[in-house]
């Protein structure tokens, strides 16, 4: 193109193109977007979304020695596990603030990719399969997917998910590992720990009891959770 056939007058705002962009596929995702917001609390919103949701593929399950379904639900568990080697969407069986509330931050999912799934086995008239007050933890890859075991609503912290991941599957969060580091005597890990330590925007050492200490996304501020992600993300795309 010849330089000199370009409007002078031609203005480009690739900032103002990117949060346009991200706000059309947050509707398009069935959320309102608000556009009172800059340009990177959009983009935080959106890969926000993003990791909220399991792509529907098929995926190998694998289940712990651990889990323990109680009677009452294990149709509910037949009915996720199904799913999921075929490949199935997943959302109806998660919490319903996925569709809900694009500024929330489900913790155990931002720092283990940790999905809670309810494991009702009818489906409703918003989408969403009954609740239950059990849920199966599960942690997804790409490929796999990691039935935990079953708890209780608002065991977002219990030292025994990673204990169990561990004992397991311990390459699928070899990531996490801390290495060549020894803990004090006096250091305590437990239940009490973590939220604590959530609410005060630190990321919690968890040693399980072969030894091994595990730290989720060390690399960084637990605070600015899903912030570096969404940086680099926002420099890729640059």
């Amino acid at each position: 193109m010849n330089s000199e056939n370009i409007d002078p007058r031609l203005k480009i705002d690739f900032d103002r193109d990117w949060k346009s962009i991200l706000s059309q596929k947050l509707v398009d995702s069935g959320y309102s977007a608000d556009t009172d917001r800059d340009t990177f609390q959009i983009c935080i919103q959106y890969f926000n979304c993003l990791k909220r949701q399991i792509e529907s593929k098929p995926r190998k399950v694998f289940i712990s020695k651990e889990l323990k379904c109680p009677d009452n639900h294990k149709k509910g568990l037949d009915i996720i596990r199904e799913k999921v080697t075929r490949g199935q969407d997943l959302t109806p069986h998660l919490s319903k603030l996925v569709k809900r509330n694009l500024n929330f931050n489900d913790s155990l999912l931002n720092d283990w990719g940790i999905y809670h799934f309810h494991l009702g086995d009818l489906l409703l008239t918003d989408g969403f399969m009954t609740r239950t007050g059990s849920l199966l933890f599960a942690r997804i890859t790409h490929d796999c997917f990691y039935m935990i075991d079953i708890f209780n609503h608002g065991d977002w912290c219990e030292k025994r998910i990673v204990e169990t991941l561990h004992n397991n599957w311990k390459e699928s969060i070899e990531l996490y590992t801390i290495k060549g580091v020894k803990m004090p005597s006096a250091w305590i890990s437990t239940n009490n720990v973590v939220p604590y330590s959530r609410k005060h925007g630190i990321s919690t050492f968890i040693q399980v009891s072969d030894g091994t200490i595990y730290c989720p996304a060390w690399w960084r501020l637990y605070n600015f959770q899903d912030f570096t992600r969404c940086s680099n993300y926002m420099q890729l795309l640059r």
